[in-house]
C-alpha cells in the first residue's frame, strides 16, 4: 500500500497495534509502533531526521506533547499506513489537550481557588471566570506584591506608589483596608478568624505568600527554566515549554497602572519575555518554525529599537526563510538608529548575525547535523581565588552556603541578595573567593566579578560596571547606552540562567541596586565595609574579629610552619593576635614580619607605635583605616575622633553625648552611621565599643583635633556627677565630699542606678586613674 507516508507495513500489523492499545496514548503508541517495525529508537531518530534523546523523552513521556512535525517525521520513518497515521495524530492530539487542560488547572484556578494574571492587564481569576480586582489602590497593592511573591515588600514603598506627592493621614489605614479585601478575593473560602496564607503581615510590610500553579508569572517562569535546562539534550522540548510560556503573555505587564509600569521589577519581567523569546527563535529548526519566531520576534523590534540581540535573532529569522533582503533591510535599520542616536556602531550580535547572512550559513533544516548552531556561549569564572593560606572563617562560609547554596532565587522572586560587611582588613575579599570555589558547581553558567572600588576616592561608574560583566558574557563590545538601558541588558543576558555575580568593595545600595539581575535563578554577593542595611531584601553576613583558634592557625600558616617563628607563636600566639585584634591583615602583616624579625612580637605589644609596626609593602592597616575615615561627613568624622576618648573597652549613648556635645537623638544618628560603616559595633543593651586597632586609629586622630581636652575634662565631670548621683540613691547615709553633695544629677530608682554602676564600673576605674594622674585632682578625689 502506498501512501502520503511511503509505503507501509502489512495493514494487519497496523490494526494489530491499533487493538492493542488505548486510542490516546501517544507514547505506547510509538513504542509499539518502533518495536513492530523491528528498528531501536537511535535507529528510529536517525531516519527521522531527530535526535535519539527526542524519540527517548517520547517514548518515556518526559516530552508531553509531540510538535507536529516530529509525529509526521516518525510516521514517514516507521512507513506507517493512513490508520496508524491517523492514530497517532489523534493521540497527539489528545496529549495536546490534555497538557493545555493540566495547564489551565495550575494556573487559572489550581482547583477552584484563584488565580493571579499579571502577563498582560492585571487580573484575578477563579472558575474561568474574570473576578473585579476592586478600586485602583487595590490594583496597584496587588502588582507590587506579585512583581516581589515571595519576598516582603515594605509597608513605605506602598505608601509611595500609592501616592507619590504624598501619603494622605488615613493612608495605612487604606493599604491595611486594601490589603483585607485583596485576602478576600484571595481566599474566598477563609473564614473570618483563620489566619491568611496569601497576603501575610511581616516586619514592616506585606509579602504575597502563593503557589506557583495560582500565578501566570510564576508559571511562565518555571517553564522558562525547564526549557533552558532542556536546551542542549532536548531542544524540541525546550521549543515546547517555551512556546507554552510565551502563549501565556496577553500584553505588557501592568500597562493599565502608571505606577508600575516602568518599575525595574516590571521593566525586569518585561526584559524575560524578551530573553524568552530569543532563546525560542534560537531554537528553530525548520522554515515555519523561522516564520513563526520572525512573527515573534517582530513586535519586539519595534518596543525595542535599540536591541541588538532582538534585531539580530529577526535578521537571522528571516534569513532562515530565504529572505536575505529584509535580513539585510533590520541590520541597515537599526545601524542607522545607533548612530543617529548614540553615535555608535553595531556590537558583535549584530555584526556577526550580517555576516552569517552573507554567507547563508543560517539555513533551516530538520536536521541538526545540517544546521549552523548558535555560537556557543563563554562561561566565565572570574573570581579570584582566595589566598593559597586562606585559614579560618567556617562559621561565615557555612553561612554562605547556606544562603547561596539553593542557586540563588526561585522561579516566583528575585534572585538571592547577600551582603557580606566588616571592617577594613576583615578579608572580605578572601572570602569571596573561598566562597565562589564552594559555590562553583552550584552556578553553573558562571561566576562574574568586579571589583568595585567603593572604598577609593573613584568608585567604579554603574556603567564601566555593566560593561565588564557584559564583555564577560558575550552580549556586546561595542560602547553602551545610557546606565538604565544597559542594566535592561545586562539582566535580559542573565535571565534564567544560573549565575553567581560577586560585586567586591561596593561604597553603598546604590552602587549596587543596578548591577543586580532580574528574578531567576542567579544570585548576588556582595562585599562592602558599609553593612549596606538598606539594600532591600539582601541576607547580611557581618565579619568580626576571628575567633582566636583561628587567628592563631592563620597566624602559624601565614609564618611559615618550619621558620623560628613557630617556636615564639607556641609561646606568644594568643598574645599576638589579641594584639592584631584578630583582624585577617593585621594577622597576616604580623606573621610574614614574624618570619623574618624575631623582635617583632615585644615591638608590637607597644600600643603607641603598633600602627607603625601594621604595615608591610602595600598591605598597610592604618591606610586601609584611612580610606574608610575620609569618606565620613565631617560631623560623623568628629564623632569617629571624640568617641574614641571614652573610657573602657565600650560605652553607652549618653556618655558618648557628653563627648560630642549634643543631645543624645542626635549623637544616636551619628553613631549608628559609624555601625554602617563597620567603623564601629554595637555591643549590648545600647553601648558601643570600637575594633580595638580602630580604636587606636580613632584616637590617634583625636590628639590632633582642637576639642579634645574639653571633651575629656567634661565626660571626667560627667562621670563624677553621675556616680555622686548614684551613690545618693544607693547609699543615702555615705559621707560625700562637698563638690559631690548637689550635682544635680539623680536616678529614677535604685535600680536604674545599680545597673548604670555595673555598666560603667570598668570606665570609672579608668576615670579615676587618669584624673589622679593628669588632673584635675578633686575628681579623682570625688
Amino acid at each position: 500500500m502506498v501512501s502520503a507516508y511511503g509505503t507501509a507495513p502489512p495493514s494487519r500489523c497496523d490494526v494489530t497495534v491499533v487493538d492493542n492499545l488505548s486510542g490516546g496514548d501517544f507514547a505506547g503508541l510509538l513504542r509499539q509502533y518502533r518495536r513492530a517495525a523491528g528498528m531501536t529508537q537511535r535507529e528510529l531518530a536517525a531516519r527521522a531526521g531527530l535526535s535519539a534523546a527526542t524519540v527517548r523523552d517520547l517514548e518515556q513521556r518526559r516530552t508531553r506533547v509531540p510538535l507536529a512535525r516530529s509525529a509526521d517525521a516518525l510516521a514517514v520513518a516507521l512507513r506507517l499506513g493512513p490508520p496508524a497515521v491517523q492514530a497517532l495524530r489523534s493521540a497527539s492530539t489528545v496529549a495536546v489537550k490534555q497538557t493545555a487542560a493540566i495547564a489551565k488547572q495550575r494556573v487559572a484556578h489550581a482547583g477552584d481557588r484563584p488565580a493571579i494574571f499579571a502577563l498582560g492587564p492585571l487580573t484575578i481569576g477563579r472558575d474561568n471566570a474574570q473576578v473585579d480586582v476592586g478600586a485602583h489602590g487595590m490594583r496597584v497593592v496587588l502588582g507590587r506584591l506579585v512583581l516581589s511573591a515571595g519576598q516582603a515588600v515594605p509597608r513605605d514603598e506602598l505608601l509611595d506608589i500609592l501616592w507619590p506627592a504624598g501619603a494622605p493621614e488615613s493612608a495605612i489605614n487604606l493599604v491595611q483596608t486594601y490589603v483585607s479585601r485583596l485576602r478576600r478575593l484571595l481566599e474566598p473560602d477563609r473564614s473570618p478568624r483563620a489566619p491568611t496564607s496569601a497576603v501575610k503581615l511581616v516586619p514592616g510590610g506585606y509579602r504575597l505568600q502563593i503557589s506557583a500553579g495560582r500565578l501566570d508569572v510564576s508559571t511562565f517562569r518555571g517553564l522558562v527554566l525547564e526549557a533552558r535546562d532542556a536546551r542542549t539534550e532536548r531542544p524540541a522540548q525546550a521549543g515546547g515549554l517555551l512556546d507554552r510560556a510565551l502563549a501565556m503573555w496577553r500584553g505588557d505587564p501592568f500597562d493599565d497602572l502608571d505606577t508600575l509600569r516602568e518599575h525595574p521589577a516590571a521593566v525586569a519581567l518585561r526584559e524575560e519575555r524578551v530573553a524568552a523569546s530569543l532563546l525560542r527563535a534560537e531554537l528553530a529548526d525548520t522554515p515555519e518554525q523561522h516564520a513563526a519566531a520572525a512573527r515573534l520576534l517582530r513586535p519586539l523590534v519595534d518596543r525595542y529599537p535599540l536591541h541588538e540581540p532582538v534585531h539580530a535573532g529577526l535578521m537571522l529569522a528571516l534569513a532562515a526563510t530565504g529572505r536575505q533582503a529584509d535580513a539585510l533591510g533590520v541590520f541597515d535599520e537599526v545601524r542607522r538608529r545607533l548612530a543617529e542616536q548614540l553615535g555608535v556602531d553595531p556590537g558583535t550580535a549584530l555584526t556577526e548575525g550580517r555576516q552569517l547572512v552573507l554567507r547563508q550559513q543560517w539555513r533551516s533544516s530538520s536536521s541538526s547535523k545540517h544546521r549552523t548552531s548558535v555560537r556557543h556561549r563563554p562561561v566565565p569564572y572570574q573570581v579570584p581565588a582566595a589566598p593559597a593560606d586562606f585559614t579560618g572563617r567556617t562559621e561565615h562560609l557555612t553561612r554562605l552556603r547556606e544562603i547561596l547554596g539553593g542557586g540563588g532565587g526561585g522561579a516566583r522572586g528575585g534572585g538571592m541578595v547577600c551582603t557580606l560587611s566588616g571592617v577594613a582588613g576583615a578579608g572580605k575579599t578572601a572570602i569571596l573567593g573561598a566562597a565562589a570555589a564552594e559555590l562553583r558547581d552550584t552556578y553553573v553558567d558562571g561566576q562574574l566579578y568586579v571589583d568595585l572600588q567603593g572604598s577609593g576616592p573613584r568608585p567604579l561608574r554603574t556603567l564601566d560596571a555593566l560593561g565588564t560583566m557584559l564583555r564577560a558574557l558575550d552580549v556586546r563590545a561595542g560602547p553602551l547606552g545610557p546606565p538604565q538601558e544597559a542594566a535592561g541588558l545586562f539582566r535580559s543576558a542573565l535571565a534564567g540562567r544560573r549565575v553567581l555575580v560577586v560585586l567586591d568593595d561596593a561604597r553603598d545600595a546604590a552602587q549596587v541596586r543596578s548591577l543586580l539581575p532580574g528574578p531567576g535563578r542567579s544570585a548576588v554577593l556582595v562585599a562592602s565595609r558599609n553593612r549596606l542595611a538598606d539594600l532591600e531584601g539582601a541576607r547580611p553576613v557581618h565579619l568580626g574579629p576571628l575567633p582566636k583558634s583561628e587567628a592563631v592557625e592563620l597566624l602559624r600558616t601565614v609564618a611559615r610552619r618550619a621558620s623560628p617563628a613557630q617556636a615564639v607563636i607556641d609561646e606568644l600566639g594568643h598574645v599576638l593576635v589579641d594584639a592584631c585584634d584578630r583582624l585577617p591583615l593585621a594577622i597576616r602583616i604580623s606573621g610574614v614580619r614574624l618570619s623574618d624579625e624575631p623582635a617583632y612580637a615585644r615591638q608590637l605589644a607597644d600600643e603607641e607605635h603598633r600602627l607603625d609596626l601594621l604595615r608591610l609593602g602595600d598591605l598597610d592597616v592604618r591606610a586601609a583605616f584611612r580610606r574608610s575615615y575620609v569618606q565620613l561627613p565631617p560631623a560623623v568624622a568628629r564623632a569617629f575622633r571624640l568617641a574614641a576618648l571614652a573610657p573602657g573597652a565600650d560605652f553607652g549613648l549618653a556618655g558618648a553625648a557628653v563627648l560630642l556635645g549634643d543631645n543624645d537623638r542626635a549623637v544616636q544618628r551619628l553613631l549608628d552611621h559609624l555601625v554602617q560603616r563597620s567603623l564601629l559595633e554595637r555591643s549590648y543593651a545600647g553601648r558601643y565599643r570600637y575594633h580595638g586597632l580602630l580604636r587606636l586609629y580613632a584616637a590617634e586622630l583625636s590628639r590632633a583635633d582642637a576639642m579634645r581636652a574639653e571633651a575629656v575634662a567634661q565626660m571626667s565631670e560627667w562621670y563624677l556627677r553621675r556616680a555622686a548621683a548614684a551613690v545618693a540613691v544607693l547609699w543615702p547615709g555615705t559621707v560625700r565630699p562637698p563638690r559631690c553633695r548637689h550635682t544635680g544629677d539623680t536616678f529614677e530608682d535604685p535600680a536604674a542606678a545599680s545597673q548604670w554602676l555595673n555598666d560603667e564600673l570598668r570606665n570609672l576605674v579608668v576615670v579615676v586613674r587618669h584624673t589622679a594622674a593628669h588632673g584635675p585632682s578633686d575628681v579623682a578625689a570625688g
